[in-house]
């Protein structure tokens, strides 16, 4: 009878596979999923509600810088033409009395209540000045050429212009109405140059924010006043402002576009001379309370993936480390060490429950091996 083969009782030490994607980092993301994902969505409602509460508040402030700017504006016309045609209507003026005429376009130059207008002038119907209020000479000027003369003589009731003005060189807003005689003939024309100085410091009392801007737009594009009062010395052409191109499509109330200063929110309104109001201020200052939300949400976003990855390593490392230590044991079973000790054979979870388990593996492989011995 030949003899048994020798049966081995131990192994060379091994070390369980490594494993790519185990445990601790399956439990890492499903933690991270779970805690992310609903802070994400969350914050994502509430920015947008955030979002849109600083639209809401940008909308009604512009609204209100807005009609105030659009309200001085159409006051300034209305309370300056009142002011001419109430001359004009006046029987030294329409008697075309030059002395007389004088001294109450005089009168009416140190009115306080009308401190826009710089210059009040009588205008005969051959362009020739009849009268003014300040102290230069009426023959040393010609009005015949300028289009507010032009249009009161053809019969316009009431005729305004924009440009540069002949005594001041200043970029100004002349009103003017026809003078009739007695019969009803247009015997003369009755004007006020107005500066814009007031009405630009009228725009600016109402700023509100660090990059709101006012500015008033004719609606041929020329720009007449701008609280950037750099931009009103020539008459500045913003007939490709944005601004500009959404109202004369029809656009006005608020709306939202970019031009050369970026990003802007702005109320558009329209006077009564047809004129556009724009006042404007830069999403940046707009949404900066988002931003600054934006900011405080990633930190504390940061925050949590730190906490929650070490707490997921952590526990997972509970989780892990006797379930690598038994994969080992079973490992180096499988390969006859049948000695060593089991870890965790006490726990009373699954955990333990595995470890009782390849403990009775290991045991009746004992018993089995010995039995063999003795066969």
């Amino acid at each position: 009878m030949s003899a048994n083969p020798p049966l081995a009782t131990a192994a060379p030490t091994t070390t369980a596979p490594k494993v790519r994607f185990g445990l601790r980092q399956r439990l890492l993301v499903v933690l991270l999923l779970a805690t992310l994902v609903p802070i994400c969505a969350l914050w994502a409602s509430v920015r947008n509600v955030f979002a849109d509460e600083a639209h809401a508040a940008a909308e009604a402030r512009l609204r209100v810088i807005g009609d105030a700017a659009r309200a001085a504006t159409d006051q300034w016309i209305a309370e300056t033409r009142s002011a001419v045609e109430l001359i004009a209507a006046a029987p030294t003026t329409r008697a075309m009395n030059a002395p007389q005429t004088t001294r109450l376009l005089q009168t009416a130059g140190h009115n306080r209540r009308f401190d826009t207008v710089y210059l009040w002038h009588v205008v005969a119907p051959d362009g020739s000045n009849v009268a003014r209020s300040d102290e230069r000479d009426p023959a040393d000027f010609s009005y015949g050429e300028r289009s507010y003369v032009r249009d009161t003589l053809a019969g316009k009731p009431f005729s305004i212009e924009v440009g540069m003005g002949k005594t001041r060189k200043v970029p100004t807003v002349i009103l003017a109405v026809p003078i009739r005689s007695e019969t009803g003939g247009v015997v003369g024309v009755m004007a006020a140059a107005t500066s814009l100085d007031l009405i630009a410091r009228e725009f600016a009392a109402h700023r509100a924010g660090e990059t709101n801007r006012t500015f008033l737009v004719h609606e041929d594009g020329r720009l007449i006043i701008h609280t950037d009062r750099k931009l009103t010395d020539h008459f500045e052409d913003f007939s490709g402002h944005p601004a500009y191109l959404a109202a004369k499509a029809g656009n006005t109330g608020f709306l939202r576009y970019t031009d050369a200063d970026g990003d802007q929110f702005a109320w558009i309104s329209r006077t009564e001379q047809g004129w556009f109001v724009v006042t404007q201020l830069t999403a940046s200052e707009v949404l900066r309370g988002v931003v600054q939300a934006d900011r405080f949400a990633l930190g504390i976003l940061v925050v949590t993936v730190i906490a929650v990855s070490a707490l997921a390593w952590l526990v997972a490392g509970s989780f892990a480390r006797p379930i690598v230590e038994l994969t080992t044991i079973a490992d180096r079973i499988s390969r006859g060490s049948l000695d060593d000790d089991i870890p965790a054979i006490t726990r009373s979870d699954e955990i333990g429950a595995l470890a009782q388990a390849i403990g009775r593996l290991s045991k009746s492989m004992k018993l089995a091996m010995t039995r063999l011995r003795r066969a």
